[in-house]
């Protein structure tokens, strides 16, 4: 009954992404970030647990990620769809989407993989834009998460514009 929960929610808020409003349009993103962050089951934090004979550890067993991550799809092809017609405080909620959505694992990975080609002008257009701060951390915060997931050959193509949008935001005055 949970699973169906989650995907029923998760579809209700994705519905919600072309919301007018430029605030609600943050919102729903916002929302939707921590619906996948909350989903996630943090194995580092059970790691570090030790079980004592006085007093039962609850795990998680099953990850309730993995009913959500069949909306992956649909939820990257309408974040991405409303990336450039949103203002920055939006776009900077898409970014912290797609790195809340790199962490779920491979399969995550691989999908937002597939979306490179969509994904990457808008990792390009935040490194680019060194006037809105939090749009910027926040286009570096997926990259990082990105990188540290996905499989080299996603990059390859975009590796040299990669370096000169980064060098250029080291050589940035601001």
């Amino acid at each position: 009954v949970l699973k169906r929960v989650l995907v029923n929610l998760g579809s209700a808020i994705m519905n919600q992404f072309a919301e007018r409003e430029g605030l609600v349009r943050v919102d729903m993103f916002q929302a939707m970030i921590l619906l996948v962050q909350s989903t996630m089951s943090d194995d580092s934090e059970n790691s570090s647990v030790t079980p004592s004979l006085d007093q039962p550890l609850l795990v998680r067993q099953t990850s309730l990620y993995q009913p959500l991550s069949v909306l992956l799809p649909d939820i990257v092809y309408y974040a991405s769809s409303q990336f450039w017609s949103s203002n920055t405080a939006a776009k900077s909620a898409v970014m912290s989407l797609y790195a809340a959505i790199s962490k779920g694992g491979r399969e995550s990975v691989d999908l937002l993989g597939g979306n490179f080609e969509t994904i990457m002008p808008q990792i390009f257009d935040s490194l680019a834009e060194t006037k809105e701060v939090e749009f910027t951390q926040a286009g570096l915060m997926c990259l990082s998460a990105l990188f540290k997931e996905a499989n080299y050959s996603y990059f390859e193509v975009y590796i040299m514009d990669l370096l000169t949008a980064v060098a250029g935001l080291v050589n940035s005055p601001n």
